[in-house]
């Protein structure tokens, strides 16, 4: 342990961990989807010892995406200033807006219905593009956030409002483009549709994403301090 620094918890070497796999998950997905291996075998659990064995070997020699997010060196301490400027929401924040970045980012190689976007349904090369850009975009917010970048906290406030607006945009095409992604859901799952199922998440959406966006820019601005 270095003078400046303070051992990594459990806790945020798991995250690590976590954050590492999310990353390697989207190139697994991108990987398979564009050469067509491993259909066959269960996704994830073959992706997952896989990643399991590459990062244990690895991490031995160099700092991993997630310890480097997390601050967490070489020697596997983390800087008090870091540790002191942080809190739980910070990072919960980055994690949860890493995710849905990586989810965005490969969710059109498994389901190919589209969502509506400003107003409009696209077709799927644009849907494409779209997703990508997007997904790219909270990738990096998520991980500027982690790392305490106020450029981080911004681009989430702006990619939130993006959302809010889209979504009220959009709000005539949502009902029919619903259906559509619970049946694309349900055969890439091998399951049918429940009863009901149609129904409940029409009178869930739009109306949720409208609240999770507002919810998120509310939560991004709490900790403004925090950022620099």
């Amino acid at each position: 342990m270095t003078d400046n620094g303070k051992a990594a918890s459990i806790g945020r070497r798991l995250l690590a961990w976590y954050i590492d796999y999310l990353f390697f998950a989207v190139a697994w997905v991108l990987l398979t989807y564009a050469t067509g291996l491993f259909v066959d075998i269960p996704g994830f659990l073959l992706s997952l010892i896989i990643f399991l064995i590459l990062r244990s070997v690895l991490g031995r020699f160099v700092v991993s995406p997630g310890s480097a997010l997390l601050s967490i060196d070489g020697a596997g301490d983390v800087d008090r200033e870091t540790l002191e400027r942080e809190s739980w929401l910070t990072l919960l924040l980055g994690v949860v807006i890493l995710l849905s970045g990586t989810k965005q980012l490969v969710r059109w190689t498994q389901i190919e219905a589209v969502w509506p976007y400003f107003g409009f349904a696209p077709n799927p090369l644009e849907h494409v593009m779209i997703s990508i850009v997007l997904g790219l975009l909270s990738i990096f917010a998520g991980c500027l956030i982690l790392k305490l970048r106020r450029a981080g906290q911004l681009l989430g406030i702006f990619l939130s409002a993006v959302y809010l607006g889209s979504t009220v945009m959009s709000w005539q095409l949502w009902d029919d483009l619903v259906v559509q992604q619970i049946y694309a859901r349900r055969a890439v799952q091998g399951l049918p549709v429940r009863a009901g199922e149609v129904e409940f998440m029409q009178a869930l959406f739009p109306e949720a994403l409208v609240v999770l966006a507002v919810l998120m820019i509310v939560l991004l601005l709490v900790p403004t301090r925090r950022f620099s």
